[in-house]
């Protein structure tokens, strides 16, 4: 069962299988990192532009019970983006931080 499992999650993610059967897991693991966590910053911005973008259109066309609605869905989508990018940067700092 634990062999049908591990092929199909390496199948699935073929650099999982080289980070976590790695002869040295530190660089490994600092080379995992970088890479999910580019993947992760672009994901964050594209997702703030196009919730910026539609909320914007929404503001634009709507009465003023959307428009306070919108403004709600702003400070939400402010503090998404904030805590995000933080995020990328506290793994950014503890990356360099350990490989010193």
């Amino acid at each position: 069962m634990l062999d049908i499992i591990t092929s199909t999650l390496f199948s699935k993610f073929p650099e999982l299988s080289q980070h976590i059967l790695a002869s040295d897991p530190f660089t490994k693991t600092t080379t995992l990192l970088q890479t999910w966590t580019g993947r992760a910053q672009v994901i964050l911005t594209v997702g703030s532009v196009l919730a910026a973008v539609v909320t914007a259109i929404v503001y634009i066309f709507s009465g003023d019970e959307g428009k306070r609605k919108v403004r709600k869905h702003w400070l939400a989508i402010a503090v998404a983006i904030i805590v995000g990018f933080s995020a990328a940067v506290a793994i950014s700092f503890l990356q360099t931080q350990v490989s010193s």
